[in-house]
């Protein structure tokens, strides 16, 4: 069965928790594929017109 993982809005620690979820997982899994993004949205009043930066990453998997 093919399953995903989403690991979204991580700006700080992303890479340890996918490494960390990843682990947890063993041999127990088979990645099928990795999707990740990068994002910035503009800044405006309400940020103090600072841009904010955004990641996710999606991990698409079967369960062997």
């Amino acid at each position: 069965m093919i399953q995903v993982k989403e690991f979204l809005n991580h700006q700080e620690g992303q890479e340890t928790d996918i490494n960390e979820w990843l682990r947890c997982k063993g041999d127990s899994i088979e990645i099928v594929s990795i999707k990740y993004s990068v994002g910035v949205l503009q800044g405006d009043e309400k940020t103090g017109w600072n841009a904010q930066d955004f990641s996710g990453a999606l991990i698409v998997y079967k369960i062997i």
